[in-house]
């Protein structure tokens, strides 16, 4: 027989139970201290958890939560419904649901999926559920397999299961930002092809930082067009490739200036600058200081 939640958000808390399933409510009391504590009340849980592989799983809420939903399934795949659209929701992948909308979610008879899941609030919780799926709400979006990602869902469980405290639970609120942002972070290079262009250009970029490279060559080395690459570039990366790259080796800079003894002229001739003095204007340009002022204000 199908599980299925009655409408409301308390319901989520009564499904029948399977072997194996984990989850963890923050109590009442803790989480308005949590929303209005001055640090925790931009970003916190309020529920957390995972469910075992299961068959004829089914969430309906008609009456919507009032935090965000994040769900990675890690095995299988399920379904999401949300404005009226039925997505898939596959293995090594995430799906976010907004506070205050209705949704449904669940898998079909004769198939199983395997998911941990989060809900969260907070002031900044509707920028940080637009950076994990860029508005496309109810979608399921790939994301790579890291054990580090799963440990951060298994540790927080693991921790509030064994301890009840405000210590406990705001630690882990604190392990929510590592968490959701380093989901924000890995998804731009995704299983898809374009995350793969954008991991490799950043890899090319990085070995040839030394050198001179223009937006062609970088292009035709992926085998793009200038345009449609740096349009995906900025998308993924959210600045121009030869902005990137300039800043890459500002960077590189700025470690000659801290741990050599390198003249400025040498530092800009390594990184493939032939006048040291638009070198510099560059570096002032990023950093905010001249290079030989940089190096006098950070001597370690």
């Amino acid at each position: 027989m199908e599980r299925k939640l009655s409408d409301g958000a308390d319901a989520a808390t009564r499904m029948e139970g399977f072997r194996g399933q984990k989850l963890i409510r923050i109590p009442a009391d803790l989480e308005q201290s949590f929303a209005e504590g001055q640090m925790s009340r931009q970003l916190y849980l309020t529920d957390v958890g995972f469910y075992p592989p299961v068959d004829l799983h089914r969430v309906d809420r008609r009456e919507a939560l009032q935090s965000h939903v994040l769900i990675y399934c890690v095995g299988g795949q399920g379904w999401c419904e949300f404005e009226g659209r039925r997505q898939w929701v596959k293995r090594h992948s995430f799906v976010v649901l907004p506070a205050g909308a209705p949704h449904a979610y669940g898998n079909r008879e004769g198939e199983s999926w395997e998911i941990y899941w989060v809900h969260f609030r907070g002031e900044q919780s509707v920028v940080m559920a637009e950076r994990l799926c860029g508005g496309r709400y109810g979608v399921g979006i790939p994301l790579a397999p890291r054990r580090e990602l799963l440990q951060l869902f298994q540790q927080t469980i693991s921790d509030l299961e064994q301890e009840a405290s405000r210590e406990a639970y705001s630690f882990a609120n604190a392990r929510l930002w590592h968490l959701l942002g380093d989901m924000v972070y890995r998804r731009r290079f995704d299983l898809g092809g374009e995350g793969k262009v954008i991991e490799r250009s950043l890899e090319i970029m990085k070995a040839r930082v030394e050198e001179t490279l223009t937006l062609g060559e970088l292009a035709s080395e992926l085998g793009l067009t200038p345009t449609y690459f740096c349009r995906l570039f900025k998308q993924r990366i959210e600045q121009a490739p030869i902005d990137y790259f300039i800043r890459l080796k500002i960077q590189r800079a700025c470690q000659y200036l801290d741990f050599s003894d390198m003249a400025v002229q040498e530092v800009a001739a390594a990184l493939g600058y032939a006048d040291p003095y638009y070198f510099s204007r560059v570096f002032k340009r990023i950093m905010g200081v001249s290079p030989a002022q940089y190096r006098k204000g950070n001597q370690h």
